[in-house]
């Protein structure tokens, strides 16, 4: 039997904090529903707790929804999902928000290939040539491993997808690169082999196009700890 590890990833999208994740209420939750929360932080209103919950959500690969507890002014990062038990609401209300589609049309995923989240890269503002990033944490064993996941590029101005690794300083190398519209639907990437070791680290990374037609995005990240078939 083959041992799967996760690829675990920190999330670099700067140039994307105010579009990176698209969140929808969904419904109310209790204060005191704290499974799988990542963090909680205080606030002085609704709109700031938003705030502060989003923008730290967008930069937590783990992070997939926020609440919003007004009440008692804090927002808490959700990991998952935990859908609430009917009578169990206590110690006030909170909303929780909850990824949704990327906010343009004619651009992007409807939904996850699988489950509800996603990551990509919102390109309604900013420069062409903007790149989100996402950078490997944590040291590995020095061997190949093979990496696979599912990737959306849908739109006109679509741009490029790209894998690399980078040891230390050294320029980093492309393992796999893609560019332009590969329709709506999403793709499966079966496999690129890595040589990694402790001081090797994988970067994905995503280029703005010359419009909002250009979101990409990746979801289902696999790391295997052997060479791709």
């Amino acid at each position: 039997m083959h041992l799967l590890r996760g690829l675990q990833l920190m999330v670099g999208f700067s140039e994307l904090i105010h579009g990176c994740i698209q969140f929808d209420f969904s419904r109310e939750v209790s204060f005191s529903d704290n499974a799988q929360v990542i963090g909680t932080y205080p606030g002085s209103s609704k709109d700031e707790l938003f705030g502060i919950c989003a923008s730290r959500c967008t930069n937590d690969i783990r992070c997939n929804a926020i609440d919003i507890c007004s009440e008692n002014l804090k927002c808490k990062l959700i990991r998952g999902w935990t859908p609430l038990t009917p009578g169990s609401i206590s110690e006030g209300v909170c909303q929780r928000f909850q990824m949704g589609p990327t906010g343009s049309s004619g651009t992007g995923p409807t939904s996850a290939y699988r489950g509800l989240y996603y990551k990509y890269i919102e390109t309604s503002s900013g420069a062409n040539g903007d790149k989100a990033i996402l950078e490997s944490s944590g040291a590995f064993q020095a061997k190949t491993y093979c990496l696979t996941m599912y990737y959306h590029m849908y739109g006109g101005t679509i741009n490029t997808l790209t894998i690399r690794t980078q040891k230390v300083n050294n320029a980093a190398i492309d393992r796999w690169t893609l560019s332009g519209n590969q329709g709506d639907f999403w793709h499966h990437l079966s496999g690129v082999n890595l040589p990694l070791d402790s001081q090797t680290k994988i970067i994905i990374e995503a280029t703005k196009g010359s419009s909002y037609t250009g979101d990409i995005a990746i979801d289902y990240v696999e790391l295997w700890p052997f060479a791709c078939p």
